[in-house]
């Protein structure tokens, strides 16, 4: 519930930025952006997967 919160204003706060400011501020959030990505990738997929195979077993 919270890392989904987090990543939804994540993307929002990415989105306005670059509507405000495009090229200067996606050279500076593709770094940030990637981070998050990562960050799903590592902790909120893992955690889907323990959930599904608890559930399953």
């Amino acid at each position: 519930m919270f890392s989904k919160l987090l990543f939804g204003s994540s993307v929002l706060i990415t989105l306005t930025y670059i509507l405000f400011d495009g090229p200067t501020w996606v050279s500076v959030l593709q770094p940030f952006t990637s981070m998050i990505v990562l960050y799903y990738l590592i902790i909120e997929f893992p955690s889907r997967k323990k959930a599904k195979t608890s559930s399953s077993d």
